[in-house]
């Protein structure tokens, strides 16, 4: 667009128009600047005739996916997250904010924040999802372990797993190497060794080591080996229900606390409390006795 006279302003525009508003773009004008600074220095820096380095650069957002491969970054894999964390923050703080106001709305943000991360907490703790795929074990299995938002994402893992098989299996002194294919073709095969000792699996891929839920290949392989539920080899403790141990002290994964009752009980609680203190912002003049009030209550 640039090449045919169209300035960065109105290229911003009309993201913005297609997304719903600016706050709707992941990016901002300024970075939309950088970019072309950097192929101007490019066009300087690359001459046309180098078509073997002109392909190369072509092929940039496959370089993170290849440098990150087999290490955990949790899902990360280019600056699309945090830009759209900026966009998120600019709705709130703005540049002409002096550093009262910046505060203030700062923390507006990190109650929403927080207020949004209560909600997805209930939302994970109490009732359990419907079962779709025909990994039933399986999938019942990450449902009581994953956050909801993680078992979404391992629930797609499940379906992609319905089109594996597994064609052979290679035994070597330490454990059994099984060679995972797609159904229709045994064009490419995924090599999943497997330890019976320890029950632990590891896959070529490497999807595990960098996202921490397992693959697809590792899934058809657990359902040929008959194992119902996901071994602790595989369970990356950040991802599943109970990555925060205590609230006040208690454990939330504690059988002695009263199962999922209590766990609601508590997260009704904490909805109860942030409505108190938000009101008691609006009424200084009652924070005296209401912090009277939560000292009985602690007490008893």
């Amino acid at each position: 667009m640039r090449e045919v006279g169209i300035g960065v302003t109105q290229i911003y525009g009309l993201a913005a128009n297609q997304s719903g508003g600016y706050k709707n773009v992941g990016y901002r004008k300024s970075d939309m600047y950088n970019e072309i600074f950097k192929q101007d220095d490019l066009k300087v820096v690359m001459p046309k005739s180098n078509q073997w380095l002109i392909d190369l650069y072509g092929k940039k957002k496959m370089w993170a996916t290849a440098h990150i491969r087999g290490s955990f970054f949790g899902g990360f894999r280019t600056t699309s997250r945090c830009e759209g964390l900026h966009s998120q923050v600019g709705r709130y703080v703005h540049y002409r904010n002096n550093m009262r106001e910046f505060l203030r709305h700062f923390f507006q943000y990190l109650a929403y924040t927080r207020q949004e991360e209560l909600e997805a907490d209930f939302e994970s703790i109490n009732g359990d999802p419907v079962l779709e795929t025909p990994f039933e074990d399986i999938e019942a299995c990450a449902a009581k372990l994953y956050s909801r938002k993680v078992f979404m994402k391992f629930r797609v893992v499940l379906w992609r797993a319905c089109k594996l098989k597994v064609s052979g299996c290679e035994r070597t002194p330490t454990c059994h190497i099984y060679i995972v294919t797609n159904i229709a073709t045994c064009a490419r095969e995924w090599h999943v060794p497997y330890v019976a000792q320890n029950e632990e699996v590891k896959c070529s891929c490497q999807r595990m080591e960098s996202m921490g839920i397992p693959c697809e290949h590792i899934v058809v392989l657990l359902h040929y080996l008959d194992i119902k539920q996901l071994p602790n080899s595989l369970i990356l403790e950040r991802w599943t229900k109970y990555a925060k141990q205590s609230v006040d002290g208690a454990d939330l994964g504690s059988s002695s606390t009263g199962g999922s009752m209590w766990k609601s009980q508590v997260l009704s609680l904490l909805f109860d409390c942030y409505e108190m203190c938000r009101l008691v912002g609006k009424r200084m003049d009652k924070l005296e006795e209401t912090e009277d009030l939560l000292g009985i209550i602690c007490k008893v």
